[in-house]
């Protein structure tokens, strides 16, 4: 069983959450799969897109990644999702249906091994993100917006799930809320 928090972020939000987390404890940010079981610290953390690891250097004091011989891309080196360590994927910036878009990201960690640390690590992060971001303003959309993402929105940023979705029907109705107020706003 494991808890989230999904956000929209763009780089001045990721960069100010990043200060935070770093500010409280020694966090390394590192690739969450690879080539290799050793992991480095990332040098662009803030990048779009990215699946990493947010690494609490007082949870657990090494870490590494483990080898997973066959998947459907082939043999590869992923961080485990027992270790106490939040997975931190960032939103990407792409084009849906001609509108400029963003998908969702969140902050993950897995309980399935118990640690009242990694709880209160998880709890102090949600507690900062839902007093320094803005409940989702998208409708059918839950989570929260940072300060740089919902002023995209404002002047007519579309805000999508954590899956791009498909162009289609179902997908334009469920998004006409935002489509029809980002048409008013270009």
């Amino acid at each position: 069983m494991g808890k989230q928090i999904l956000f929209h972020m763009l780089a001045p939000d990721c960069e100010q959450f990043l200060s935070f987390v770093r500010q409280h404890d020694p966090v390394i940010v590192v690739e969450k799969s690879g080539d290799s079981a050793q992991v480095v610290s990332v040098t662009n953390p803030c990048k779009p897109g990215q699946a990493l690891c947010l690494w609490n250097q007082n949870l657990i004091s090494s870490l590494e990644r483990k080898y997973i011989p066959k998947s459907n891309r082939g043999p590869y080196y992923r961080v485990s999702d027992a270790l106490p360590v939040f997975e931190f994927f960032l939103p990407r910036q792409e084009e849906w249906d001609g509108t400029a878009a963003l998908t969702q990201g969140r902050v993950y960690a897995s309980f399935d091994q118990p640690s009242e640390g990694l709880r209160r690590w998880f709890d102090a992060v949600a507690r900062w993100i839902r007093k320094n971001f803005s409940k989702n303003p998208a409708p059918n959309l839950s989570g929260y917006v940072g300060p740089a993402a919902l002023k995209w929105y404002e002047e007519g940023g579309l805000l999508l799930p954590m899956i791009r979705p498909p162009v289609n029907d179902q997908w334009r109705a469920f998004l006409q809320p935002q489509l029809a107020r980002s048409n008013k706003a270009s």
